[in-house]
């Protein structure tokens, strides 16, 4: 997480800025409130927000923003948290994870019944292609163009994997950047005539049964995210 802190110590945030720095809707961050995910106190309509409880959520979870983020010191004549006997304040501590009712949901889990990314089929489809020669750029001499599929290669697998165990917003995201790694091959196949004649099978293969893979993941996590939404 990479934030920036005003001088003085911060100790509660507003929900929004913990949605910043989780990279969340800031009705997620109350439900995960809600949940007893991250510990808050509730002062009439307005909540406030555990920053350590944030922090220690986010490397739980690995949901953390993906760029710079200043966050803001709530009005320093109001500190809820240390005034646990207002009578208008509800604290909010964490459960233990198997307790959480947000996070045993279908969107806040990994896809499937296994917990492995082996679950999904852009994972073996990706491990299939990878196996082919195109990839190794057997026989032909090029290590630049082989360094550089090494490398595409790399950041689909990462991006699958932390998509695979990211939630919401984010997860799409990692799917999308790892969709993009695999255009990325096929531009660099493309772009050699010499290379998409040798190995047209191995291209194919990724551009008719990689490819639209991710595609169709993406799309079906998009709409249960529509789903969710529309449902809360």
């Amino acid at each position: 997480m990479t934030m920036s802190k005003p001088t003085g110590s911060i100790t509660e945030i507003s929900v929004e800025d913990a949605a910043k720095l989780l990279g969340v809707s800031t009705r997620m961050v109350t439900k995960y409130i809600e949940a007893r995910r991250i510990k808050a106190i509730k002062v009439k309509s307005k909540w406030f927000v555990d920053l350590a409880s944030v922090e220690a959520f986010s490397q739980a979870t690995g949901l953390r923003a993906q760029d710079h983020v200043i966050i803001k010191p709530i009005d320093p004549q109001i500190n809820p948290l240390k005034d646990k006997a207002s009578e208008s304040s509800e604290i909010v501590n964490p459960k233990k994870k198997d307790e959480d009712p947000v996070l045993n949901e279908n969107l806040e889990k990994p896809e499937g019944k296994n917990k492995s990314p082996h679950a999904l089929a852009c994972y073996r489809l990706c491990l299939q292609a990878f196996n082919m020669p195109f990839w190794k750029m057997a026989e032909m001499g090029e290590p630049q163009m082989k360094e550089r599929l090494s490398h595409i290669q790399f950041e689909i697998l990462e991006n699958l994997g932390a998509g695979f165990y990211s939630y919401g917003d984010i997860k799409c995201y990692h799917y999308r950047k790892a969709r993009g790694s695999i255009g990325a091959a096929l531009a660099l196949a493309y772009s050699r005539e010499d290379i998409s004649k040798k190995w047209e099978k191995d291209v194919f293969f990724v551009e008719t049964k990689v490819l639209p893979a991710f595609s169709s993941l993406i799309k079906k996590v998009e709409r249960e995210l529509n789903e969710r939404r529309k449902a809360t």
